[in-house]
């Protein structure tokens, strides 16, 4: 280059030898002298080179200078924050009157305590998640976040509708989970949204308002938690596995049995579709389908006659046969 053959060169003669234009070497040179790799004559008219090795030196030290300053802002917070831990602890130590549970209204808030918790618990996690259908988006997330804590040594439970069993998004995260450790059945009927973690904090969904993320409940006491961990025990051992490599084949009919006693039983309740399906953690649509399909089944051509052939023995939970 000629700054470099020559100690110095001006704009004009570095243009004519790259054929541009002097403005476009100005801007040039300019970004290398804030890389420190060229500076001016004392009157400024024609550029100097300099050591790239200096140049590297001024700019590392310069990074350097960046990063304790960030490690110090960093444990500046870190100081900061374990200051207000006891205050905060006392709070949530006596929520709502020592009940041990605690309203969290917020839905940014309240992941934020279960991103603390999931970094904090250090023996298992268990889900339950009503509903149907899954986003892979979400999924793909959440799967990351599973696998850190099953990398951690942590045990994972998570139960869903049998509803999701023809859901591609369930399947996929259902068979990545299990591959890592991790385990997930399905079950007829689920009760709440839940994250059970150490069998000592739960969060519980509130109600969606409006199609908006929900809050949750925080339940902390000793005797709430045993029974949400019995609870939860309880639907794990009369649920079905999903995700291994023979689940699907083998689960098939019982869970095929378990969906339609449960249709039955609920529409023998006197329900109606939309709470039939949402109990089921399906569409309504499809809930709708399911129960056309048990009409067929039974030759039937109304709830009444269903319910009638259906007590006669037709079906039962259990058992696939057709009505005589």
């Amino acid at each position: 280059m000629q700054v470099l053959r020559q100690e110095s060169a001006t704009k004009e003669e570095i243009a004519v030898e790259l054929t541009t234009d002097p403005a476009t070497v100005g801007q040039a040179g300019a970004e290398l002298e804030q890389m420190h790799l060229l500076t001016r004559t004392a009157d400024e008219s024609a550029y100097v080179p300099l050591n790239p090795r200096v140049a590297e030196s001024t700019i590392t030290a310069r990074l350097q200078e960046n990063i304790d300053q960030l490690q110090k802002t960093r444990a500046r917070i870190h100081r900061d924050m374990r200051q207000l831990m006891p205050e905060y602890a006392a709070r949530s130590s006596e929520p709502q009157g020592s009940s041990g549970l605690r309203v969290i209204a917020d839905p940014k808030a309240v992941q934020q305590e279960i991103n603390a918790m999931t970094a904090r618990c250090t023996e298992e996690v268990w889900t339950m998640q009503p509903g149907g259908r899954r986003r892979w988006t979400f999924l793909e997330e959440t799967i990351r976040r599973d696998r850190d804590m099953l990398d951690r040594g942590l045990r994972m439970r998570v139960l869903y509708h049998h509803a999701v069993r023809t859901d591609y998004a369930a399947q996929k995260y259902a068979e990545t989970l299990t591959a890592a450790g991790g385990e997930v059945r399905t079950a007829d009927e689920l009760i709440e949204r839940m994250i059970i973690f150490d069998r000592s904090m739960a969060f519980i969904a509130m109600p969606r308002t409006n199609g908006d993320p929900p809050g949750a409940v925080v339940v902390t006491e000793a005797t709430l938690t045993g029974i949400l961990t019995r609870t939860y025990e309880s639907v794990w051992l009369s649920a079905h596995a999903m995700g291994g490599p023979t689940d699907e084949t083998a689960n098939a009919a019982p869970v095929s049995d378990e969906l339609r006693g449960m249709l039955v039983r609920l529409m023998a309740e006197g329900h109606k579709d939309e709470v039939i399906a949402k109990r089921m953690g399906i569409a309504t649509r499809t809930c709708r389908r399911y129960i056309s399909d048990l009409f067929n089944d039974l030759g039937a051509v109304s709830r009444f006659q269903a319910g009638f052939k259906v007590g006669l023995g037709g079906w039962e939970a259990g058992d696939s046969r057709k009505a005589p």
